[in-house]
């Protein structure tokens, strides 16, 4: 069986500072490393994983977004691959205000899987893994939860499917909200 494993991706992670190795192609591989002459990142990179238009239309990254797994804390870095076993629990996600906005500034934060059962059969396509919302400033712990963390559960791909994508898009978005989520609103779900 194909190993199962996850690759997260954080809508917005960019900025990093790591200078471009030339060494590696950038055609090589599933997720290039950032060149820092992409003045597109992480777009570009989001349309190369076909996250974008897959998950999400067109948008402007305002901001980034920082997500920990784990008890050490470790960052996930966009499009790294990790197992199954690590994102088990909710992850810790921060991100930096604009220096226009204040702790009155609502966000929401959406993780979904949009490969379920496989990336190149998404029969079931995206899976709500976790929806906060009502997220005062940055203060992610004390927003209000609408939809509880629930870890992603890849399958493993079938020994004689050759071709089986195992690999998950796990995706994590942070939307500004123009004013609080009323009760009402919350009963489209």
């Amino acid at each position: 069986m194909a190993p199962r494993r996850l690759s997260i991706v954080a809508l917005a992670l960019a900025r990093n500072g790591a200078a471009w190795d030339p060494s590696v192609d950038p055609a090589c591989c599933a997720y290039p490393q950032r060149d820092p002459r992409d003045f597109n990142y992480p777009y570009s990179h989001l349309l190369y994983a076909e996250i974008v238009p897959d998950v999400i239309g067109a948008f402007v990254a305002m901001t980034t977004l920082d997500v920990r797994f784990g008890a050490s804390g470790a960052r996930v870095s966009y499009g790294e691959h990790i197992g199954p076993e690590a994102a088990r629990s909710a992850p810790e996600a921060r991100f930096d205000l604009d220096p226009d906005r204040d702790g009155s500034t609502l966000h929401t934060l959406l993780a979904v899987d949009p490969d379920v059962p496989f990336r190149d059969t998404p029969t079931d396509r995206q899976r709500l893994l976790w929806l906060v919302y009502d997220i005062p400033g940055n203060a992610t712990a004390s927003g209000r939860t609408l939809v509880p963390y629930a870890p992603p559960a890849p399958r493993a791909c079938d020994e004689a499917d050759d071709l089986c994508l195992a690999e998950h898009r796990v995706t994590f978005m942070l939307w500004e909200q123009p004013d609080a989520w009323h009760a009402a609103r919350r009963q489209l779900f």
